[in-house]
């Protein structure tokens, strides 16, 4: 998306706001974008992440975030760990 916001052309072009990038992710999707939120280098400055029912390997550490993040979770989930 940010690539296609700076080509001239295209449908996306200087519509999207590349300052204010967020993340969204259900089950393990959701683990990838709690890491993908991390801090780690990846090129990309995320603005806030939501994770939904977040399920993934050790490696998918909530307390790591160096921004936003908002875990949702069902009543009777037995997956998702509490922080």
């Amino acid at each position: 998306m940010v690539d296609r916001n700076d080509e001239p052309g295209s449908d996306y072009y200087g519509v999207v706001n590349t300052s204010k990038i967020g993340l969204a992710g259900h089950s393990q999707g959701a683990g990838a974008v709690v890491k993908a939120g991390d801090g780690e280098p990846n090129g990309f400055d995320f603005t806030t992440v939501v994770a939904m029912n977040p399920y993934g390997p050790g490696w998918v550490n909530v307390d790591s975030q160096d921004g936003p993040i908002m875990i949702i979770t069902g009543a009777e989930d037995d997956v998702t760990p509490e922080s």
